[in-house]
C-alpha cells in the first residue's frame, strides 16, 4: 500500500525531497530522494522513514534509533553508508547512500552459469570483510560493541554495477549499546541462513554471522539451497537437532579446501567454527589465490551490468524524468499519488519489466494530461518491484 501525501511539505524530510516510493518494512517506509545543492546540483539518497504512527511508541522509536545509531558508525567499502540520521517535525529518518546495482538474490536468479564460482567466491570474500568491520566496531571509549548482523543472506548483499559488494540492512543487528533487548526465545533473521543458537533464540555473537556466510558458501558451491525448500518448522527442528547437511554428502564435486572451509563455518557448535570473519576470509583467500581465481572489481561490475542492462536503462529513464519534473515544479503545488494502479507484486503471468513499464506509462499519462487533468508537478511516483530492484532493494524488516 502506498503512502498518501496531502501537502508539499509531506514530501520533504529535512533537506531531502522524496521523488519515489521504494517499499515498506515492518517499521519503516523507504523512498528515493534528492538533496538539492547550489547551482542546480542534485544528489540521490535512499531514505528510510519510521512510520509516523510508530514514532509515538517508545519501543519502536528506540529500535529505529538503535539501527540508526549503529548504521551511522559503520564506515567501510563493503557496508552500505549512512549519511545522516534526522528528525523533521516528529518524522524520524535515516539517509543512506544511493547505489546502482542489484541484490545478490536477484543476480543469482538471473545469472545462473553466467556468474561463475570465481565471482561467487569474490562476493563471499567481500562480505566477510564488511562483516568483520561491523564485528570489530568499538564505542567512542574503545569498548567493543559486539555487533552481530543476524540476517546475512543474499537478500541483504548488494552488488553495484561498478563491482562493489555491500552488506546492507542492519535492521535486526544487535550491539552492546542497544537500548532495546530481544526477548528470550525470539528469533530475528531468515531461518534458512540462521545458526542453531540463533534458531533457539539464545545469545549470539559474531560466529552466528560466520554460520550464515557458511550457508551462502555452501549454496554457491552446490548451486542448491541448503535446506532445499523445507518448511520453516522442519528447518528449525533440524537446526535444533544439529542436523546441518554436509557438503560432501551432496554428490557434487567440490575442492577439498573449500569443503573444509564450508564445514568449519557450518559447525553446529559455535566454538568449532571460525572465531571471526577474518579467519574465514584468510582461509578462503588463500584458496582463491592458489587456484588463480582472483576477480577484479571491474570484471564483477561489468558482468552484473551486462546481466541487467535493460533494467538499468529503464531506471535511469525513470529517475531522469522525475528529476526533470522536480526542476519544473512550482512551490505550493499539491502532491499527487500515482499508486492507484501499482502493485507490490506483478499479476500472475506478468513479467517484472512489464509491470515496471506500466508504472512508466501511467506516469506518462499524467504528465501529458491524459487523465483529463494537467500534471501536478513534484508528484511522488511509486515504483514497481522490478524498478525498486534496479535502484536498491533494501529488505527492511526492522523489528
Amino acid at each position: 500500500m502506498a503512502v498518501s501525501f496531502g501537502s508539499p511539505a509531506a514530501i520533504t524530510l529535512g533537506k531531502y525531497r522524496l521523488i519515489a516510493e521504494l517499499g515498506h518494512g515492518g517499521m519503516s517506509d523507504v523512498f528515493l530522494a534528492v538533496a538539492k545543492g547550489m547551482g542546480g546540483f542534485h544528489k540521490l539518497h535512499v531514505i528510510k522513514q519510521l512510520r509516523p504512527n510508530l514514532a509515538e511508541d517508545e519501543e519502536f522509536l528506540a529500535m529505529f534509533l538503535d539501527e540508526a545509531r549503529l548504521a551511522a558508525r559503520l564506515s567501510h567499502r563493503n557496508v552500505v553508508s549512512t549519511h545522516e540520521v534526522g528528525q523533521d517535525a516528529g518524522r524520524y529518518y535515516i539517509a543512506m547512500e544511493y547505489l546502482e546495482g542489484q541484490p545478490l538474490r536477484r543476480i543469482i536468479q538471473r545469472a545462473k552459469s553466467r556468474f561463475g564460482l570465481d565471482m561467487r567466491l569474490h562476493v563471499v570474500l567481500e562480505v566477510l570483510q564488511g562483516l568483520h568491520h561491523a564485528h570489530e566496531l568499538c564505542d567512542y571509549d574503545g569498548t567493543l560493541l559486539h555487533v552481530v548482523h543476524r540476517d546475512v543472506s543474499p537478500h541483504n548483499i548488494f552488488v553495484t554495477y561498478g563491482g562493489d559488494v555491500k552488506v546492507m540492512d542492519f535492521g535486526v543487528a544487535k550491539a552492546l549499546d542497544s537500548s532495546t533487548e530481544t526477548s528470550a526465545g525470539v528469533m530475528k533473521g531468515k531461518l534458512a541462513y540462521m545458526s542453531p543458537e540463533q534458531a533457539l533464540g539464545g545469545d549470539v555473537d559474531r560466529r552466528a554471522d560466520v554460520f550464515s556466510v557458511g550457508v551462502l558458501l555452501w549454496e554457491f558451491l552446490t548451486e542448491a539451497r541448503l535446506w532445499k525448500g523445507a518448511p520453516s518448522s522442519e528447518i528449525a527442528e533440524r537446526l535444533m537437532a544439529g542436523a546441518v547437511p554436509r557438503i560432501r554428502d551432496e554428490g557434487v564435486e567440490v575442492a577439498e579446501p573449500l569443503a573444509r572451509i564450508c564445514d568449519k563455518a557450518l559447525a553446529v557448535e559455535s566454538q568449532d567454527r571460525y572465531a571471526n570473519a577474518l579467519e574465514m576470509h584468510q582461509d578462503l583467500l588463500s584458496y582463491v589465490e592458489a587456484a588463480g581465481m582472483r576477480v577484479s572489481v571491474d570484471d564483477l561490475g561489468a558482468r552484473v551490468a551486462a546481466l541487467f542492462a535493460d533494467d538499468r536503462l529503464l531506471m535511469q529513464t525513470i529517475i531522469e524524468r522525475q528529476l526533470h519534473r522536480l526542476r519544473d515544479a512550482k512551490e505550493g503545488v499539491e502532491v499527487e499519488n500515482l499508486s492507484a494502479s501499482s502493485s507490490d507484486h506483478p499479476p500472475k503471468g506478468q513479467s517484472e519489466q512489464t509491470q515496471t513499464e506500466r508504472s512508466m506509462v501511467a506516469s506518462d499519462r499524467h504528465h501529458e494530461g491524459g487523465a483529463g487533468r494537467p500534471w501536478k508537478a513534484g508528484a511522488l511516483v511509486v515504483l514497481s518491484a522490478a524498478a525498486v530492484a534496479a535502484i536498491l532493494v533494501l529488505v527492511f524488516r526492522s523489528g
